[in-house]
């Protein structure tokens, strides 16, 4: 799967749904960062998109920090 944009908030395909449809949890995501650091490239573990500590933060800034994420692909 390619890279997509970071749309801001937590992308749908990130969550796993049981057959009732509720939210059962979450799959992990390997990042590019604004800055250019890429967790695949850098033979990173993925990150989980949401529910972990620290949480994983999908807001982008007006003006977007090196830090933040700029595109994800699904593991």
């Amino acid at each position: 799967m390619a890279y997509a944009p970071n749309p801001g908030h937590l992308p749908f395909d990130c969550t796993i749904f049981n057959e009732e449809g509720q939210e059962a949890g979450f799959r992990s995501v390997h990042v590019r960062l604004f800055n250019g650091w890429d967790s695949k490239k850098a033979g990173a573990s993925p990150w989980p998109a949401a529910g972990a500590r620290p949480p994983t933060r999908w807001e982008i800034d007006r003006r977007p920090h090196p830090f933040q994420i700029k595109e994800y692909e699904v593991v």
